[in-house]
């Protein structure tokens, strides 16, 4: 009878749940992130995405867009140079006893600007801004992608030392239990092999116990590795995530609008554009290229002659300034052109595919991240029953105990069954969480992701 009545009480709850959210669904999108959850997570997540070596590490790639900037747009400017040269020099003239002793020196000072190649310029440099562009939503993607890596890890942190705490329970119910044995086995009212038994779970208990020690304390060092050598103690670490009564709200994500308003379709639009312009360059390689010159040199020597023991000296100096048009022609380059037009149109063509492809994973899923924050949802909502089920089994028992009619280790037990539900029942809401989370980051809608990424769009 109970379990029909809890089972009606769970379809009961599921129908209102999915109900509440069907009806809100036309309204705005309601979803609750981990840090509202714990506010403790909030200041730890800031600090992390400022510090953490991740972080850093996209911050370079910035860096490195840009420097890759200024190298694609040198074509396009104009280059400066140019040399000094001094010699000294020795002559002898054969034929007529002639020698001498002389010096050279030359300079040479221009300016180059292409003018025309086609459109390659052009192209050039707008495929320097769509890298920089790229490079910015690359950093954006990093960036949420990281925020979700931290909550996730802090949530399981906290379900660690949930389990920690259920181990040690577990382990200190075992030891009860054997000196009840003992007891037992020294007034011979069990057998040997019964007492190694109950010593068995003693060791397993105490093992599952220290395992879960070894793996929260291994957790907690990545946690603090992962945010930046950030300080985080077990004891910091709360008891519990807590309750949510608040069902989401969750938009349909089908139009195409919605598809195509995400990064990774944004990325791939700009990687076909990219592509396009890719072909300019190897389209006209071997049209000749115009460009302007511009300059000043200087060639002046000086020679010291020894003729009939009488010393002549000869000094010559030509200036030259100059302007004017060049032209570059390369006619045949050993069908290097033809390869390099074939990698271009093949770049384009791989594009495409790409973004067509990325274009029907990603309505996909949206719509798979956007049905998974309802069923985790509903997954929570059940496990929250179960854990009410159990927590009304115990009070039940502690009544029943007040009565003499139960005994102290089947309270033992239902408070360890309350543990395992609560346990599961925070394990199920973590489960949303991170599921809301995704939903979100695939959106572009994290807002610790879009603040951290308008903010760096405005340095």
């Amino acid at each position: 009878m109970k379990k029909s009545t809890a089972s009606v009480l769970t379809t009961l709850l599921l129908l209102a749940a999915a109900s509440g959210a069907h009806a809100a669904g036309t309204g705005a999108e309601n979803l609750q992130l981990p840090e509202d959850a714990l506010p403790q997570l909030k200041p730890l997540l800031e600090q992390a995405m400022q510090q953490s070596p991740k972080v850093l590490e996209r911050n370079l790639d910035l860096v490195q867009a840009e420097a890759d900037g200024y190298m694609a747009r040198a074509a396009s400017l104009p280059s400066v140079g140019g040399y000094v040269n001094y010699q000294r020099q020795k002559e002898t003239v054969t034929g007529i006893t002639t020698s001498g002793a002389g010096e050279r020196f030359s300079y040479n000072a221009s300016i180059n600007q292409s003018v025309w190649q086609w459109g390659a310029l052009e192209a050039s440099r707008k495929i320097s801004r769509i890298d920089q562009e790229l490079a910015r939503m690359n950093y954006g993607s990093a960036y949420r992608a990281l925020a979700a890596e931290i909550r996730s890890a802090y949530l399981g942190l906290v379900m660690q030392k949930m389990a920690l705490r259920n181990t040690q329970y577990s382990a200190k119910l075992a030891q009860e239990n054997i000196v009840r044995q003992q007891a037992r086995y020294s007034a011979n009212q069990i057998t040997y092999g019964e007492i190694m038994t109950h010593q068995l779970r003693v060791d397993e208990a105490s093992l599952a116990m220290r395992r879960a020690k070894s793996d929260l304390e291994f957790a907690l060092s990545s946690f603090r590795s992962l945010c930046g050598d950030i300080a985080l103690a077990e004891a910091d670490l709360p008891d519990s995530i807590g309750d949510f009564t608040q069902a989401p709200v969750v938009d349909e994500v089908l139009a195409s609008s919605a598809t195509d308003a995400t990064e990774a379709v944004q990325m791939a639009e700009r990687e076909v554009e990219k592509a396009k312009l890719g072909r300019v360059g190897p389209r006209y390689g071997l049209f000749p290229k115009i460009g302007l010159t511009a300059g000043a040199s200087r060639d002046q020597t000086t020679r010291d002659y020894l003729v009939n023991n009488d010393v002549v000296t000869n000094r010559y100096q030509t200036d030259t300034l100059y302007v004017g048009t060049q032209i570059n022609w390369m006619i045949f380059d050993g069908m290097a052109n033809k390869g390099a037009r074939l990698a271009a149109l093949t770049r384009l063509r791989r594009a495409e595919q790409k973004l067509a492809n990325v274009r029907l994973t990603t309505a996909r899923n949206l719509e798979r991240d956007r049905a998974n924050v309802g069923l985790t949802w509903d997954a929570y909502q059940v496990a929250q029953m179960r854990l009410r089920m159990a927590r009304e089994a115990l009070a039940h028992q502690r009544d029943e105990a007040g009565r003499g009619l139960v005994s102290q280790e089947q309270i033992d037990a239902s408070q360890g069954n309350v543990f395992g539900n609560q346990y599961y029942a925070q394990g199920a809401l973590a489960t949303h969480l991170n599921a809301t989370v995704q939903y979100l980051s695939d959106k572009g809608m994290d807002p610790v992701g879009r603040s951290a990424v308008q903010a760096r769009s405005h340095n």
